[in-house]
């Protein structure tokens, strides 16, 4: 679910300060340069969660911690220095521990000489993996088990401690919601507006209306499961690539809940049906312009897979902006050998720039055929098409977490129009442009609320 138009410029002025060129939101004829800023970002946190370590640390540790720096090959690479003496490589080192804490992630190129030459994203990767591991170890933290731990240790992400507790005060309020008791935050214009965003679907969903009766919202089901699962599921958080936290379209959504959702199988990841359907996808050049969207990848893909996931794949493909870099971040924090995460984290990325290009390609296409036909469907004249898949992934998952199908449509299309009213600054009067994204949600979510039980 690609949340906001506004999200397209998520990485405008890094790239364009870093490039000097115009960055695409699904960068197909870009995707080399704004791979590497990825994996350049990816670095760059890694050297800061470094600088930490060493900021928190004794004096006594903090002169081993160089000594131990000064001497690895992957920091010595980064800063270029590896034919210094040690007493040079020492205040280099120094110079740049300094620097790193402050330098993440609005002033990505400052991490050292060696960024003035053309480094490769896999050359870049291999260097986030082992600097990664040595943060953890610096910091006597163990790495990641899990894919909810590698999100939850972001440095700049959706933890609650990076958010100036916006997040921590909107999931403590859901409760007063659901009873509809009014808090001073309600009625405060200066409010963030990820809270009013959050606000506006649990008081306008149908369990917050009155206290129904558990046969009509599901198996021991009531407001209180329903905010906590919308909360889990849109998982609202500042964009860790957005430098002004005050901008709009600033908030994701759903980055977090399809990250968790490829890597569900922790023991087997490249056995993820997601990861396999998309490499699938890899080896097909076009969908059938003559089908839809979902029947063209089913026939492509040829092979069997749950309607969940086949939402699910969509909704990668059409909310590609943070989210890939997630995804790379659990490929190479999950898997311990260098070459398999790196590997990964590289196709990953590749695999679902090729299918957003298709369904771009087959959108097109469709909409030519159309020109001769009537009526039209809103999905096929849209023009922004992907609200659609936004809807049907919130949809889906509320009913397989045991929602009514009415509930899970109606939550979700009401998401769809909160958030649109968010990004707008709207108060619910003035969104008749975004009608039509509006509707998107609403056909995606009550659409897929029937298929996925």
């Amino acid at each position: 679910m690609k949340l906001a138009k506004s999200y397209c410029f998520i990485f405008l002025t890094l790239i364009q300060n870093t490039f000097g060129t115009t960055f695409y939101a699904h960068p197909e004829r870009n995707f080399e340069q704004t791979q590497q800023l990825k994996a350049t970002f990816l670095l760059t946190e890694s050297l800061h969660r470094i600088a930490m370590a060493f900021d928190s640390a004794g004096t006594q540790n903090r002169k081993k911690i160089i000594e131990n720096l000064i001497d690895d090959k992957s920091i010595t690479t980064v800063l270029g220095i590896g034919d210094l003496s040690q007493e040079e490589k020492y205040s280099k080192v120094r110079s740049a521990l300094s620097i790193w804490p402050h330098s993440y992630p609005g002033s990505i190129i400052d991490i050292g000489d060696f960024q003035k030459a053309s480094v490769s994203s896999l050359g870049l990767l291999q260097l986030t993996f082992n600097t990664t591991r040595m943060a953890y170890k610096l910091a006597g933290l163990e790495e990641p088990k899990n894919v909810d731990e590698v999100i939850d240790n972001m440095t700049f992400g959706p933890h609650d401690v990076y958010q100036d507790n916006k997040i921590l005060d909107l999931r403590s309020t859901m409760k007063g919601v659901c009873n509809a008791r009014k808090i001073a935050l309600d009625e405060n214009i200066n409010a963030p507006k990820e809270y009013h965003w959050m606000r506006w679907v649990i008081k306008l969903a149908p369990s917050s209306v009155t206290q129904m009766a558990e046969m009509f919202l599901g198996y021991k089901k009531n407001c209180e499961t329903l905010s906590s699962d919308v909360m889990d599921i849109t998982n609202p958080h500042f964009s860790p690539l957005r430098g002004n936290p005050k901008a709009k379209g600033q908030t994701e959504g759903l980055s977090v809940f399809l990250v968790k959702k490829v890597y569900a199988n922790n023991k087997n990841i490249e056995n993820s049906p997601i990861i396999r359907a998309l490499r699938a996808l890899r080896q097909t050049s076009e969908l059938s312009a003559n089908e839809s969207e979902e029947d063209a990848v089913i026939h492509a893909l040829d092979v069997e897979i749950k309607n969940a996931d086949l939402v699910n794949l969509f909704g990668l493909a059409t909310h590609n902006h943070g989210l890939e870099i997630y995804l790379m971040k659990g490929a190479l924090e999950l898997i311990n050998d260098q070459k398999r995460a790196v590997n990964l984290a590289l196709e990953m990325d590749a695999n679902i720039n090729h299918f957003y290009g298709l369904l771009a390609k087959h959108h097109k296409a469709r909409l030519e055929i159309a020109k001769n036909s009537s009526p039209t469907s809103l999905r096929i004249k849209a023009e922004r098409p992907y609200h659609y898949w936004g809807g049907a992934v919130v949809s889906c998952e509320l009913v397989n977490r045991g929602y009514e199908t009415w509930v899970a449509s109606l939550s979700s299309a009401i998401l769809g129009k909160a958030y649109e009213m968010m990004i707008t600054g709207s108060n619910g009067e003035s969104i008749a442009n975004k009608s039509e994204d509006i509707n998107l949600h609403l056909e995606g979510a009550q659409t897929w609320a029937r298929f996925c039980r």
